[in-house]
């Protein structure tokens, strides 16, 4: 996903990266880059020609990795 090549961006000394909006929340666990998720090509352009504002997105990243390990299933109910 989003989150290795943002992390590898970090490092590299980018401060903000433009992702689709579908990735924004797991790559705004970076905390040293300010994440922008778009759902349209128009909408990024807009915003890079300032004719658009929008804040980065922000996740808790609590809460967010207490979310990803809420799972359906559990191997104790495996049977067999």
């Amino acid at each position: 996903g989003a989150l290795p090549m943002v992390i590898d961006a970090a490092g590299a000394g980018f401060k903000k990266v433009i992702l689709p909006e579908e990735n924004a929340e797991e790559a705004s666990v970076v905390s040293e880059m300010e994440v922008f998720g778009f759902s349209t090509f128009s909408d990024v352009l807009r915003f890079l020609q300032g004719e658009l504002e929008k804040e980065p997105f922000e996740t808790d990243i609590g809460d967010y990795f207490a979310e990803a390990r809420k799972f359906s299933l559990d191997f104790a109910d495996v049977k067999g």
